[in-house]
């Protein structure tokens, strides 16, 4: 057989496997969609296995307690679109150790996040302007966060974070709240980083710190 025919026969075969295995993809793409329901741009709910997580991008927000108590989810990607995550959308979520959220997200609603004692990283985005009470609450894997100074005002986050070791603030957040590094509820803590723009800080920030 000569060199054209093989390469014809080699062609015939690929678009072939292409006609038999196109259907599996696209079955596998839908049922990925398929795993959120999505209405008027909020995410009210997910049935999907779990696993690493991506919200579909065109989402504006995440509704309260979507995820809550989800056992199965381990990481999530949140994607530029979305403006707001609910009150308790990742509460309790046991096995949740990563979320890594793209710049445009606007507000965490109090206790997003709470309960969460596997989750050991998470990115707040420079676009983030409001962080309600509460929204870290017993996040005991949690050692590091970066608080970015598009947050003007920042109240208790962190009770019962019992690994924090170092929280920052940046640039531009201008109020702290009582008891917002309470060693009580943080004994490991070791470094909390103010920036000059602070000018109003709550009574006892270091809550029954022994120092």
């Amino acid at each position: 057989m000569s060199n054209r025919a093989w390469k014809r026969v080699s062609i015939a075969i690929l678009i072939a496997m292409a006609l038999i295995f196109a259907p599996f993809f696209v079955e596998k793409v839908q049922a990925a969609e398929d795993d959120f329901t999505i209405v008027d741009g909020v995410l009210t709910g997910y049935v999907g296995v779990g696993g690493d997580v991506t919200i579909p991008n065109g989402v504006s927000k995440i509704a309260d307690n979507v995820f809550k108590n989800n056992e199965n989810i381990t990481s999530v990607t949140i994607p530029s679109s979305v403006k707001e995550i609910g009150q308790r959308a990742f509460g309790e979520c046991p096995n949740l150790t990563m979320v890594s959220i793209e710049y445009g997200l606007e507000t965490i609603r109090g206790l997003a996040f709470a309960g969460c004692e596997k989750l050991h990283t998470i990115n707040l985005p420079e676009s983030l302007t409001i962080i309600e009470e509460f929204a870290f609450n017993g996040c005991s894997s949690l050692t590091s966060v970066v608080i970015p100074g598009s947050v003007l005002e920042i109240s208790v986050l962190f009770e019962g974070c019992t690994a924090m070791n170092d929280i920052t603030l940046t640039e531009g957040s201008t109020s702290i709240g009582a008891y917002l590094f309470d060693q009580y509820e943080m004994p490991n803590l070791q470094r909390v980083f103010l920036p000059a723009s602070i000018d109003e800080i709550g009574s006892h920030p270091f809550g029954n710190s022994p120092t």
